[in-house]
């Protein structure tokens, strides 16, 4: 797939970022502790990893500036297969991820004002 360069394109870039260090800030503020940020796998990226004692959260941002319907930004069964498949392969291959209990989260913002938090069972 080419990387698109449009305008657009990059300004959603850039609030996508954003959302993610807000989230990632906001997560901070309650104790969790960023240990991995885009992380790559063989099925796709991960956004952020978190922890906080013996619990790893798994979160999938997203950022609309306004949400139409319910089912709007809430990932496909395809991408849902693919973060799933992403986790477990991290799961697989990094130790510090064995005996704790792991989340895979949904962090849904519309525009800067509201966050939705959707847990995602694996």
């Amino acid at each position: 797939m080419a990387r698109r360069n449009t305008a657009a394109y990059k300004a959603a870039e850039r609030a996508g970022r954003r959302a993610e260090t807000v989230t990632r800030f906001l997560y901070f503020l309650t104790g969790y502790v960023c240990v991995a940020a885009r992380q790559k796998t063989p099925f796709g990226e991960l956004d952020l990893i978190l922890r906080r004692r013996q619990t790893i959260l798994i979160l999938e941002v997203k950022y609309r500036r306004q949400i139409d319907s319910a089912e709007s930004g809430i990932p496909s069964a395809r991408q849902l297969a693919r973060m799933k498949k992403a986790v477990n392969w991290m799961i697989a291959h990094h130790n510090a991820f064995k005996g704790r209990q792991i989340h895979l989260r949904l962090v849904q913002w519309s525009g800067w004002g509201r966050l939705k938090q959707i847990e995602i069972g694996f």
